[in-house]
């Protein structure tokens, strides 16, 4: 797909996923080889994993995104990737949106307005 095709492709749609799926593995492997930064220990175990979401287009992640509780129970955005393909679309709100409502239904005390803390 050129460059040209993929910004007329529409918007992959951003949804819950298993943050331990082969396309989250995936989408976690690029994000750590762009940014460099560590997972924190409990990422992948699941001990401070609260939600993981994923745009996926054809068949391959774009973009992701996971909240956990950090070291005082505070639910934040631990980790937000955008293929860099992808990136000037709007995607990473989406991927945001998505994770607040997340948030607003399951940690209700972590749901927080524009502007809220967000950890890397």
């Amino acid at each position: 797909m050129t460059a040209g095709t993929l910004h007329a492709a529409p918007l992959p749609r951003v949804q819950r996923a298993d943050i331990t799926s082969p396309c989250a593995r995936n989408a976690l492997t690029s994000y750590l080889a762009e940014t460099d930064a560590p997972l924190r220990t409990g990422t992948l175990d699941g001990s401070q994993h609260v939600a993981f979401v994923l745009a996926v287009h054809d068949g391959h992640a774009v973009a992701c995104g996971a909240l956990e509780r950090d070291d005082h129970g505070t639910v934040v955005i631990r980790h937000l990737w955008v293929r860099r393909t992808w990136r000037g679309r709007g995607l990473a709100r989406r991927v945001v949106d998505a994770l607040h409502d997340i948030a607003a239904h399951e940690a209700p005390d972590a749901a927080q307005p524009a502007g809220a803390v967000l950890a890397s």
